[in-house]
């Protein structure tokens, strides 16, 4: 038995109360009783109602007769009087059964019981849903507290009792445990209570409720399970994905060592349009199995940035050099355009920068068959050892629909899966560029239309390197602007600022 307070609690039992006796018969009678004596009166000695009834129920007036007619009409009003007091307490108890048993439905519904503790008599009344919530039969347990405490799970049975402790203190009463039903089963409730004291802050009662939420903590313990089983995939997958990714690597070298050396020995154009061949697919699976180390990095948290000293522009002018090769066969133009009041000599990971812009000019002329790529690069912001940068690569490719802009940062997804056989990828680079330039504090965003080219920007924090190394490092024009072959439209070239020069151009 768990004791709440020092003393002995009585148990009063169940208060039964007799319902107050029907008052109709009573009003019934005191108007036939008007009635017979308002006819007698008509028909035999006066002196009689006088006498007799007036005598007894009016105070005789020696100074003033009794009129007959105003005691019949004083009794009628009084029976009608009584008669409206009845029906009005009727109603109201007809009401309040009502609100009773809509209250008790909506407990019943819920799941959600009501008790209250007299701490002074120890008396426990409790809703019909707070039995049924303990596996008692409304009524049917003793409405004590040791016996609803006995209810409890063992383990569960001592934290309750200080909850109660602690509210009887002062403290709100809140407790989550289990009761063990007569036929075994075992419910989880939710309790929840307040004290109610006193004018001197005495405590007179606590009141409050019980909820049950056994299969809320199922469902939670299912969910734990879950994320648990879901986490130990996770990481075989990760782990998968690196030892793979190391594995093939290692015989991909090879595979496009050795291409380079056969590049360099006498070879017919039949021998060596197939060398190339080779070694193009190498290096674009090569590609793909370093995208996929990456991604398994990244999904780890094993992939941390360096913080490197670089120059911006030789980064930019890095990546459209590389990929100019791919641009030319095309016929594309691809710009580089860095606005003016950009640091250029900045710290950070240059690795990751070139990397981001590889895969977002590389996808730009991926699907451009005409047209221009531009790269631009402005200052948003820059405060005291920092800027932020904003990139954007703007091509007149093929365009997206917004449904299409939305898939495009799933896993191992394309904008539309018809691309997936027409143009070369797995769906990685922008996922991996999304979490980069996340890491790098900034974000990226899409603007496209179908038909009418694809914008894609984006921003990163870098340190910016001190001032005397800025100035001696030195950034000319030419540096800031770059067009690779072929030569811009002459009307695309004015709408730059300032106009764009084309290497082995005029």
């Amino acid at each position: 038995m768990v004791h709440i307070l020092p003393q002995r609690h009585r148990d009063p039992g169940r208060l039964r109360t007799t319902p107050p006796a029907n008052k109709n018969v009573l009003v019934m009678v005191g108007i036939v009783v008007a009635l017979f004596y308002w006819v007698h009166s008509a028909v035999v000695d006066k002196v009689f109602f006088h006498e007799s009834l007036t005598a007894q129920l009016l105070p005789r007036n020696e100074n003033a007769r009794f009129n007959r007619g105003e005691g019949v009409l004083m009794l009628l009003a009084f029976s009608v009087y009584a008669q409206i007091l009845s029906n009005k307490r009727r109603r109201g108890e007809t009401a309040l059964r009502e609100r009773e048993a809509s209250l008790a439905a909506a407990q019943r519904i819920t799941h959600l019981g009501s008790w209250e503790w007299e701490i002074a008599t120890g008396a426990l009344r409790l809703s019909d849903e707070e039995y049924r919530l303990f596996g008692f039969a409304p009524g049917s347990a003793p409405p004590t507290l040791d016996a609803f405490m006995a209810a409890i799970h063992p383990d569960d049975r001592e934290a309750v009792a200080d909850g109660l402790r602690a509210a009887l203190g002062g403290a709100p009463f809140a407790a989550e445990f289990r009761v063990v039903w007569p036929d075994g089963t075992i419910r989880v409730l939710q309790g929840h209570g307040e004290v109610v004291r006193d004018d001197g802050r005495e405590p007179v009662r606590v009141i409050g409720t019980s909820l049950d939420i056994t299969e809320r903590t199922k469902a939670e313990a299912e969910l734990r399970r879950a994320h648990e089983a879901a986490g130990v995939a996770y990481r075989a997958k990760t782990d998968f994905l690196a030892t793979m990714s190391h594995e093939l690597r290692t015989p991909l070298n090879g595979v496009l060592g050795f291409s380079d050396l056969l590049r360099e020995t006498p070879l017919s154009d039949e021998q060596r349009e197939y060398v190339e061949t080779i070694s193009t697919s190498g290096e674009a699976l090569l590609r793909i199995i370093s995208d996929i180390l990456d991604f398994s990095k990244l999904e780890a948290g094993n992939l941390a940035l360096e913080t490197l000293d670089f120059d911006l522009a030789a980064t930019v002018e890095e990546v459209t050099s590389l990929l100019t090769v791919q641009a030319q066969p095309k016929g594309i133009a691809l710009a580089s355009v860095i606005a003016p009041g950009v640091p250029t000599a900045l710290r950070g990971d240059p690795v990751r920068l070139r990397q981001i812009l590889t895969n977002l000019v590389g996808n730009a002329v991926k699907f451009t068959q005409r047209g221009e790529i531009i790269v631009r690069v402005r200052l948003v912001e820059e405060t005291t050892g920092a800027a932020l940068i904003e990139c954007s690569v703007a091509d007149t490719g093929i365009g997206m629909t917004p449904e299409e802009i939305g898939h495009l940062f799933q896993s191992f997804s394309q904008a539309d899966t018809s691309l997936t056989r027409a143009y070369e990828g797995i769906g990685l680079g922008l996922v991996m560029s999304k979490r980069l330039i996340e890491m790098m504090g900034g974000t990226i965003t899409v603007e496209s239309e179908r038909g009418r080219g694809t914008t894609v920007r984006f921003t990163a924090r870098f340190l910016t390197q001190a001032s005397d190394e800025a100035e001696a490092e030195g950034t000319s024009e030419d540096r800031r602007i770059h067009t690779r072959s072929p030569r811009l439209p002459r009307a695309a070239e004015d709408s730059l600022t300032p106009p764009l020069r084309s290497r082995g151009g005029p």
